[in-house]
């Protein structure tokens, strides 16, 4: 069990964690409540193994007992960064020199997560953007005409962006029209 501040306790668990977000369960004993505020560090995550095993080790008490539980649990995930080795061998085929090679990929296998693009990663800043417009009126444009299947593929990425908190809902006045083109990869570009 974590005690934060002797005010909230938080206990070690098993989370499924899915860009950069994930539910905990806290429990506050106190008769009153307790705000935590924003980006405040509750504790830190540490990444399971591709394969882990558990097995269970017989006590003094369960070896004397003739009956006797026996399991295996194993927490499979998918092998992460197979890309990834890809684009770090591109970024160093190019040295010459075998053990500068050896030395940077070593390094760089390292921050293998950093070369991941299987998935979508978005940086943390509290740096807040704005355009100025100056005196000018928003613009709205009305949508250009797409196929049923065309409005799928956007509705889709545009349900993925939302679920990687890459975009919010808005209603702004300012609307104009989206552009999707296909990939050679079968992916969209907006």
């Amino acid at each position: 069990m974590i005690n934060l501040k002797k005010s909230i306790i938080l206990s070690s668990s098993l989370l499924h964690i899915q860009n950069y977000t994930t539910y905990l369960e806290i429990y506050n004993p106190n008769d009153y409540t307790k705000t935590i505020p924003t980006n405040t560090r509750l504790d830190r995550v540490t990444h399971v193994p591709h394969q882990t095993d558990s097995f269970p080790l017989p006590d003094a008490v369960n070896s004397l007992s003739s009956f006797h539980h026996y399991f295996i649990n194993s927490v499979e995930i998918q092998p992460v960064l197979f890309r990834s080795r890809e684009i770090i061998d591109k970024l160093t085929n190019h040295i010459i020199d075998s053990d500068e090679r050896r030395q940077i990929r070593a390094i760089l296998q390292q921050h293998a997560k950093l070369f991941d693009i299987s998935q979508v990663t978005q940086a943390n800043t509290p740096i807040q953007h704005t355009i100025n417009t100056g005196d000018s009126l928003p613009i709205s444009s009305r949508s250009y005409s797409r196929t049923i299947q065309q409005r799928s593929d956007l509705q889709n990425e545009i349900h993925k962006m939302l679920q990687a908190h890459q975009i919010r809902p808005s209603n702004s006045p300012w609307s104009p029209p989206v552009i999707i083109h296909k990939k050679k990869d079968g992916g969209i570009r907006f």
